[in-house]
């Protein structure tokens, strides 16, 4: 008989800043970021799978997107096992409200769950940097920390405390922007003039921007090196951030290597008259309010 299923929330991250500071000889890039956390945005369920019928793989199901390739869950048990975790086959359901490509972490936020549910139940000592092979986003969201400034590849991060007391708004366009589209588009954006900060300026202007935030001072559109890079021949995210502009945000911004956009208020209440106001936008696909 199957082990009673387990229902895990899944956690996702916005990028409240996205600095580019230089680009390593193994063609990994180095940045200066603020990782958000922003808590139960999809659900995992995960329950043993009853082999009698002698068929031992793990099921892994997506629902509402479509997962190409190895889901970042894949990879999670497997990293698990191979640190001899006796963990038994396992069938998982995915229940998605972030596609893939939108640059919110959803999938490294499935990953986090299984390490986590696999951690309270058999232990280990499994430290958040060493699950970097997972996914660069994976080590803050397994952390459990609610804010972080991340450095390197994603992998290194200093705790903070995020701007209390703000309400996120997420709009998913009607586009993906594939990773590894994302970074072609930057190296070549960037090819002749450089990265526009080094790592001391980007770190410098991150904490500037987290204490405005702090103080409830209007910030306005923050600061992205992918955005130029993406936008440089589509007017969709001028138009998207125009309108964000309008409802009177606090801040806004691409979050990660794109599609996804983000806007920050006050409180829920006017984060959710604005998701209204922005509910006609023709460019965007969903719009998701979290506190």
């Amino acid at each position: 008989m199957p082990e009673q299923e387990c229902v895990l929330p899944s956690p996702a991250k916005v990028n409240i800043t996205l600095r580019i500071v230089s680009k390593r000889a193994d063609g990994y890039h180095d940045l200066v970021s603020t990782f958000v956390r922003i808590d139960g945005v999809e659900e995992v369920s995960v329950r043993f799978r009853d082999i009698c019928n002698g068929n031992g793989k793990d099921v892994v199901q997506t629902y509402n997107a479509r997962i190409d390739g190895e889901n970042l869950i894949n990879s999670a048990i497997s990293f698990l096992r191979k640190r001899n975790l006796p963990i038994p086959p396992l069938e998982v359901k995915v229940w998605k409200r972030i596609p893939p490509g939108s640059g919110l972490g959803g999938g490294s936020g499935n990953a986090a769950s299984i390490l986590r549910w696999a951690k309270n139940r058999w232990g280990g000592d499994v430290a958040p940097m060493e699950t970097s092979v997972i996914g660069a986003d994976v080590p803050f969201l397994f952390s459990g920390h609610r804010a972080a400034l991340v450095r390197k590849i994603g992998d290194d991060f200093m705790p903070i405390e995020p701007p209390e007391g703000y309400a996120f708004l997420f709009l998913i366009p009607n586009w993906r922007v594939p990773t590894v589209y994302a970074f072609g588009k930057l190296d070549r954006y960037y090819a002749s003039s450089g990265w526009p900060m080094d790592e001391d300026a980007a770190i410098d202007e991150t904490l500037k921007l987290l204490n405005r935030l702090k103080r409830g001072d209007r910030v306005g559109l923050l600061p992205n090196d992918f955005l130029p890079a993406l936008a440089e021949h589509n007017d969709a995210y001028k138009e998207i951030f125009c309108s964000i502009e309008k409802t009177g945000a606090l801040a806004w911004g691409l979050s990660g290597s794109g599609a996804a956009a983000f806007a920050i208020f006050e409180d829920t209440c006017e984060a959710q008259r604005s998701k209204q106001k922005l509910s006609s936008c023709s460019l965007v696909d969903q719009i998701m309010v979290f506190a």
